[in-house]
């Protein structure tokens, strides 16, 4: 790219006029980089997540085993959970310190500093550990996972190529939405995603590659995995227009949960980082147990909670068992968050957003005045309301949930509730969860690339 080298570590939030002084020859590098970088988090996070399916599917098998046998075959499905949580701890904090967590923190400080990502490191070892830590059925989520290994394949190309900073960072923003893209087949919301969360703006070289790279991981995941929405769900007629403020209620009340949320894992987060050694060691193993019994007990209560979020989206869910499972699923989130292992928030906060929302929906349907709704709609609202009252990227909550739902009839009231949300955690001050767990991280965001 033709920029001078004062200029060379300077953020690329640049004016958008700028972005047309580029030559032909750099957007055409621009434009085959950034393909690159797509086809690669598509063939990365595609195999990523069809090994998950497998190790999801095996722990499930061995505690239906269990169950079936005498109560002593408990111990089977902790250990399991125990040794795999265990395993995933050790290989980042002995290996790759900066593959702990979700990654999206790290990202960001990769980009407001301008350091290069030790990718070599990174790649394998974020691919291993987070197979076990998810496997291990903590309620941990793949969206931070994948974001991540999308972003060390931008690193990784920009590198080999010898690209210019502003180049690298642009490459590297585009492999974290195509991450996003492949991993739940959700292109526009990966390019969302990229701008929102992790640039906070954009410039037109940015816009045009985070499309590229993401509509290519997106269409490589399909060829792979032949998948259509991420959820199954039945289709739900439009909202009528009178009912629109039941949503901006419910996006207050998502607002204030997710205050909740966010201050239990904050807390819990700040508790750990007293501890060391042996402590911290006891504390891995204190969690993953408690996880692994309460997944033998209900599967519903381990786990990322894709299928527990496919069937509250459905409606199928009695009321009388929601605010368990609520309760429990929260408390596990947050204690399986702060453990150490390397997984991410997306997945059980959209299991929590779900849940709440169709306790709401269930809640009105029974003692307000509502017959022209089903109370599952807002399930798909609490969803996305969630997500941007904590994450704070309403335009990213939006896209996430029409696009894993294919349900587009519902836009409006998604994005009023997401909105809504979004205005509550402002008023309360709240910042984007991922900036505060940059502050919290105990290890550097990144090794010096060697």
């Amino acid at each position: 790219m033709n920029v001078s080298s004062e200029k060379e570590n300077e953020s690329d939030f640049q004016p958008e006029a700028e972005s047309f002084r580029l030559s032909w020859r750099d957007w055409r590098r621009l434009i085959l980089s950034a393909a690159a970088v797509g086809l690669t988090a598509g063939l990365v996070v595609s195999l990523f997540g069809f090994l998950l399916d497998q190790i999801d599917a095996l722990r499930e098998t061995l505690v239906l085993w269990a169950r079936a046998r005498a109560s002593g075959a408990l111990l089977i499905p902790i250990l399991f959970t125990v040794l795999s949580a265990g395993i995933s701890v050790l290989l980042v904090k002995k290996i790759a310190p900066h593959a702990s967590g979700g990654g999206v923190p790290h990202l960001q400080m990769a980009l407001r500093d301008g350091r290069p990502l030790s990718w070599e490191k990174l790649l394998p070892v974020k691919f291993t550990a987070c197979l076990f830590a998810l496997g291990s059925g903590l309620l941990l989520g793949r969206v931070g996972p994948a974001v991540q290994l999308g972003a060390a394949g931008g690193e990784a190309l920009a590198q080999r190529l010898k690209l210019s900073a502003r180049e690298r960072r642009i490459l590297l923003t585009a492999g974290a939405g195509a991450g996003l893209a492949a991993i739940y087949n959700v292109p526009a919301a990966g390019l969302a995603f990229s701008l929102e969360v992790l640039r906070g703006g954009f410039s037109l070289p940015a816009l045009v590659s985070g499309s590229v790279a993401a509509g290519l991981a997106d269409l490589t995941t399909r060829m792979l995995r032949g998948r259509d929405a991420s959820f199954a769900m039945p289709r739900y007629a439009p909202v009528p227009a009178v009912s629109l403020p039941w949503f901006a209620l419910l996006g207050i009340a998502a607002g204030l949960f997710g205050f909740l949320f966010r201050s239990g894992l904050l807390g819990s987060l700040k508790t750990v980082l007293r501890f060391s050694g042996k402590w911290l060691g006891l504390w891995v193993v204190a969690i993953s147990a408690l996880v692994g019994a309460a997944g033998w007990l209900n599967l519903d209560w381990a786990g990322g909670g894709h299928r527990l979020t496919e069937t509250a989206l459905s409606g199928q869910l009695a009321f009388s068992v929601i605010p368990l499972l609520l309760s429990v699923r929260l408390v596990l989130t947050i204690l399986s968050l702060s453990s150490g292992a390397p997984g991410g928030i997306v997945a059980p906060l959209l299991a929590l957003g779900a849940l709440a929302g169709l306790l709401f929906g269930q809640t009105l349907v029974r003692f307000a005045p509502i017959t022209d709704l089903q109370p599952a709609v807002f399930a798909v609202a609490g969803m996305a309301a969630l997500f941007a009252g904590v994450v704070r990227a309403p335009i990213t909550a939006v896209l996430l949930a029409v696009e894993m739902t294919g349900d587009f009839y519902l836009i409006l009231p998604i994005a009023i509730a997401s909105l809504c949300a979004e205005l509550t955690a402002y008023r309360m001050k709240n910042q984007p969860i991922y900036s505060e767990l940059a502050q919290l991280l105990p290890v550097p965001n990144q090794a010096p690339h060697s």
